[in-house]
C-alpha cells in the first residue's frame, strides 16, 4: 500500500462518511478522526467580536455526529451579518465542500444530544458554538466570551426597570439570554428604601418575603449568577418602598 494511503477512514468528499476499506489520499482525510473523542467534545472554536457586521471564531476541534471530528487549524471570520433588529445569530461549525466552515444563521438549535452538545435543529452535520445578539439597529452587541462565560461589552436593554411589586412577579430574560443558557450573569439592585429579593421562578422557591436566592438590603447592589427556569424567567420581589431594577451583564455559554 502507499505510504499516503491508509483504510477505514471518514473521508471529507463524502461528508465524514465511513468509505470502509477504500483507500484515502492523507488530504482527503478529516483530522484527528483515530482520536476516541467524545461525542461532545470541544476544544477552542470560541466566539470573538469584531464589529457590528462580523465575528470572528478561533481554531480549535470539535465533534459533530452527523460528520465525525472537525479541527479548524486556523481562525474563520464571518463579515457582512445580517441577521435584522433585535433577533438571535447561531454559530454552527460544519463541513464546507471538504473544509470545515462555520456558518450564523438564525436556525436555532437542538435539545443536548450528549451532555450540553447541540446541533442545529433537524441537522446533526452542524455543530452549536454560540449565539449572537443584534440590538435595535440590526448591529451584533459587542461581547467577550471566554471560560464558559459570554459578557456583554456595551449597554443592553433592561429587562426590568423600578419594579415595586409586592407580590412574586416574573421577568423574562429571553432577549438576552440564548435559547440554550439558564444562567444570567446579573447585576440586581435595590434603589428604594425597603427590601427587594431575586430568585429562579419555580425550583420550590417559596413566594413568601423568605424565598428568596438574592435578598437585597435599601439602596444596595449584588452581581452574581442567577438562574432563571427553562424558559429563562425568574421572580422578584418588593417590600413596600422597595424598587427592583435588574440588568443581564453576560451568561453561562452552554454548548
Amino acid at each position: 500500500m502507499p505510504s499516503n494511503l491508509i483504510p477505514l477512514v471518514y473521508e471529507k468528499n463524502t461528508g465524514g462518511t465511513p468509505v470502509g476499506t477504500q483507500e484515502v489520499q492523507v488530504a482527503d482525510q478529516i483530522g484527528n478522526q483515530w482520536l476516541a473523542m467524545p461525542a461532545g467534545y470541544i476544544e477552542g472554536l470560541a466566539l470573538e467580536w469584531l464589529s457590528g457586521s462580523s465575528i470572528r471564531v478561533t481554531s480549535g476541534v470539535c465533534s459533530v455526529p452527523g460528520v465525525a471530528t472537525l479541527s479548524f487549524a486556523n481562525s474563520i471570520t464571518k463579515t457582512g451579518i445580517a441577521l435584522g433588529n433585535s433577533a438571535w445569530g447561531h454559530v454552527y461549525a460544519y463541513l464546507n465542500g471538504g473544509s470545515p466552515d462555520v456558518e450564523v444563521v438564525p436556525a436555532g438549535p437542538s435539545a443536548p444530544y450528549s451532555g450540553r452538545a447541540r446541533t442545529k435543529s433537524g441537522d446533526t452535520t452542524r455543530r452549536y458554538l454560540g449565539s449572537i445578539r443584534t440590538n435595535a439597529s440590526g448591529s451584533i452587541y459587542r461581547f467577550d466570551a471566554r471560560n464558559g462565560q459570554v459578557l456583554y461589552m456595551e449597554e443592553v436593554i433592561r429587562p426590568l426597570s423600578g419594579g415595586t411589586n409586592a407580590s412574586a412577579t416574573t421577568v423574562s430574560l429571553a432577549a438576552l439570554l440564548p435559547p440554550t443558557s439558564f444562567v444570567a450573569i446579573a447585576s440586581m439592585n435595590n434603589t428604594g428604601t425597603a427590601a427587594v429579593r431575586y430568585r429562579p421562578t419555580g425550583a420550590g422557591w417559596s413566594a413568601t418575603n423568605t424565598g428568596r436566592m438574592y435578598g437585597l438590603l435599601a439602596g444596595t447592589t449584588v452581581v452574581g449568577p442567577l438562574p432563571t427556569d427553562t424558559v429563562q424567567q425568574i421572580d422578584y420581589q418588593a417590600d413596600s418602598g422597595g424598587v427592583a431594577t435588574l440588568d443581564v451583564l453576560g451568561y453561562i455559554l452552554e454548548r
